[in-house]
């Protein structure tokens, strides 16, 4: 019963253990993915509060001009002002400049995106809100609408011709009965120039008409570039306060999940010497809450070193496998525990830090692709088997002289016959390969640098369309 106790709490401590690693290694990179997001959103605000800043002189320099006087000057501050808010929201959205206003005079004030014509009709007169205007040019005009260009009007004018065409498409002939802000009169008159009108080629501009008026457009401008800056000091202090959140959530989550795992297996250790949970002395309760202390300490050290060490790039499982387990010796050495290992923990120490490398090569000779979970499991049990092989054996006479061989790889490689030597000799090529092109990624040296990047890519099997091969294909990766 107690053997049974002992097996179950042992993998109950491996679960555990091993579940912290794929909570933290899983949560880190969707942690990274979100902060590039949020730097990404954060970057295209910045910039089209830039360009915003940059080109609203141009609306000033026309309000200052007086083009079209004190009647006509809102028509053409409305179609600058458009394509400056236009371009601005693009490039907020990821886009870049694709409005362009032709201000010739001729059938078509904007071009959209190098192909859509769009003709500004912003008129108060006659209480059509803007139609008379747009079919006036559409008689005059005839084949504008058949080359499917777009009339925008002012946006609260919008609002009011989408009311009517609306009721009047579902009303089934229902006369419209009139409200406070639609008359019986102003209804009919909407409705008859619609049926002249496609409804399908208005738009609504991203101004009302009293915005671009001469004494309202520089408080509308104003507004807008105030808006923008809230929108950047928002957007980055709330990335800021997310990040610090989730991380430190993260953070605590696995140095908890850890720290009960240690309990554990000091708590299996003292079952091993046939005690209890109520035999337990004080000086035992001490020794578990030491262990428990000097492990948590060491998963925080070692999951905040990961995520600075790996800020740059999504880390990988097997990564952080062979990262702790390195910096587990380290740790324990820092700790004061400098005495010499025996063969036994040497090769414990051996099999720590060569089990995930093993894994990740055979991953890639067997060209397989396991989920985070399977890869953990590999891992897992290939190490517990090479555990077990050694707890089991490690008084025999035999397999301690084996051991003690392992401290001369020479001399084990000289026990391997001739194929076997040769299928090690390339193994250690690959693996020497592999280190160089990992040390110039190092390089002082940029663009010598990005070229080994691209060569690492192709030689773990990238498929060749996804990769970055020049630095126009990593901006607009990046920038897009």
């Amino acid at each position: 019963m107690a053997n049974f106790k002992i097996q179950f709490l042992t993998i109950l401590s491996e679960v555990i253990s091993s579940g912290a690693d794929i909570y933290f290694v899983t949560s880190s990179n969707k942690q990274k993915q979100k902060l590039k997001n949020g730097l990404e959103q954060l970057l295209r605000q910045k910039t089209a509060k830039k360009f915003f800043d940059t080109e609203k002189g141009a609306v000033t320099s026309l309000i200052n001009s007086r083009r079209g006087g004190d009647r006509g000057g809102h028509g053409f501050i409305a179609e600058k002002a458009e394509v400056l808010l236009s371009n601005t929201e693009n490039i907020m959205n990821g886009g870049g400049i694709n409005n362009v206003c032709l201000d010739d005079n001729s059938p078509v004030d904007i071009i959209r995106d190098g192909t859509i014509s769009i003709q500004q009709k912003f008129s108060q007169s006659g209480g059509s809100y803007s139609l008379r205007a747009v079919l006036e040019h559409s008689r005059k005009y005839p084949d504008f609408i058949e080359n499917g260009g777009i009339y925008q009007i002012p946006k609260d004018h919008y609002e009011v011709v989408k009311k009517i065409y609306e009721y009047s498409a579902l009303s089934q002939g229902k006369e419209w009965d009139g409200n406070s802000e639609i008359s019986v009169k102003v209804y009919n008159r909407v409705r008859g120039l619609l049926e002249e009108i496609p409804f399908k080629n208005l738009e609504p501009s991203k101004l009302r008409y009293s915005e671009v008026q001469r004494g309202r457009i520089q408080h509308t401008i104003k507004q807008y570039g105030d808006k923008l800056k809230k929108q950047v000091r928002e957007s980055r202090s709330q990335l800021a306060e997310s990040q610090l959140k989730k991380t430190s959530w993260n953070l605590g989550f696995y140095v908890l999940l850890k720290g009960l795992s240690e309990f554990l297996n000091q708590y299996i250790e003292l079952l091993e010497e046939g005690k209890t949970l109520s035999t337990l002395t004080e000086d035992d309760w001490a020794r578990i809450l030491k262990s428990v202390k000097s492990e948590a300490i060491f998963s925080l050290l070692k999951a905040t070193i990961w995520l600075l060490i790996s800020s740059g790039s999504q880390g990988t499982l097997i990564g952080f496998n062979i990262y702790s387990n390195a910096l587990r010796v380290i740790y324990n050495y820092w700790q004061g525990k400098e005495e010499s290992p025996t063969s036994r923990e040497r090769l414990e120490i051996l099999i720590e830090l060569l089990i995930p490398l093993v894994v990740f090569v055979a991953i890639k000779v067997l060209k397989i692709s396991p989920s985070t979970l399977s890869l953990e499991l590999i891992i897992y049990v290939v190490t517990r088997v090479l555990h077990r092989f050694v707890d089991e054996y490690r008084d025999n006479k035999e397999l301690s002289q084996y051991m003690e061989s392992l401290e001369s790889p020479t001399s084990l490689y000289q026990r391997l016959n001739q194929d076997e030597q040769q299928y090690a000799a390339e193994i250690f090529a690959e693996l020497e390969q592999f280190g160089s092109m990992v040390k110039k990624l190092r390089s002082e040296n940029t663009q010598e640098g990005f070229e080994t990047s691209v060569t690492i890519a192709r030689y773990i099997g990238i498929n060749e369309e996804k990769i970055l091969k020049s630095e126009k294909d990593a901006r607009e990766y990046f920038l897009q």
